[in-house]
């Protein structure tokens, strides 16, 4: 009996350590392997009015939508009518707004091939302290245009990038260009706060309305000449997913990226 359950044993272990082989086997293929997929492409030569784009952006961060609590007491932030109106209605966008404080866009495709395209952004911004003032070349919530820069909360994380996207969007039919696929934007109220009551609330009680996308991008990322001293900054974000362990201790203050220390 002793021998037939250390051979059992023996199998079970034979078979483990096979399966592990398997496993690893296909991950080495996956990541030395593979047919490369083209990614340049030629430049649409669209025309941004990058004037009005900046324009739109300083209004927009001139509302305070600080977390919490600005954004996340109002039952109805007037960064939702100010969207809707400027871009929404004249470019013949989709909107609805959710729990009172979520807005999805959606610009329909020309023809179907699937599912849609979602954007991400959100509208809140990180609360500004009152000690931090004294800190800042111009007020958070001002919306100065200065020598080509838009200042203020939200600029970069993440007023910026709804105002981009609308303007993409903009841009893209002023040229007669019309997706294939359905894109949403979805503008969430509470991302800095975790996000429960914003992208979390879609997907518990509304992901129906983006039936099953075919790609989700996420606040995405920047590239920002003369950000800290002189040095432009080109963040490095994930093309492809693989494995990857990263260990990395750090020791100075604690505080948020929005207001890095010197």
């Amino acid at each position: 009996m002793a021998r037939r359950k250390r051979g059992n044993w023996k199998k079970i272990g034979v078979g483990l350590g096979a399966g592990l082989l398997v496993l690893l086997a296909v991950l080495v293929v996956r990541a030395l392997g593979g047919d490369e997929v083209p990614t340049r492409r030629e430049p649409l030569g669209l025309e941004i009015d990058t004037e009005r784009a900046a324009q739109r952006l300083s209004a927009y961060i001139q509302l305070d939508t600080s977390t919490p609590p600005g954004i996340g007491r109002d039952p109805r932030p007037p960064h939702l009518d100010m969207l809707i109106a400027d871009y929404a209605e004249p470019l013949g966008l989709e909107a609805a707004v959710y729990e009172g404080r979520i807005l999805l866009l959606r610009w329909r495709a020309g023809t179907t091939e699937g599912g849609p395209i979602v954007l991400l952004s959100h509208a809140d911004v990180v609360p500004v302290a009152e000690d931090e003032l004294e800190r800042w070349t111009h007020a958070p919530f001002g919306g100065v245009i200065d020598d080509g820069y838009v200042w203020g909360r939200g600029a970069i994380d993440d007023k910026g990038a709804t105002i981009a996207q609308l303007e993409a969007i903009a841009a893209l039919q002023a040229a007669g260009l019309t997706p294939r696929r359905d894109v949403f934007l979805l503008i969430s109220p509470d991302e800095e706060i975790g996000g429960a009551e914003g992208a979390g609330a879609v997907l518990a009680r509304h992901a129906h309305r983006l039936e099953e996308p075919w790609a989700v991008l996420d606040e995405g990322t920047f590239v920002a000449p003369d950000f800290v001293a002189g040095t432009t900054i080109v963040p490095v974000a994930v093309g492809e997913k693989r494995f990857v362990t990263v260990e990395v201790s750090v020791n100075g203050e604690a505080g948020h990226s929005s207001m890095p220390e010197p």
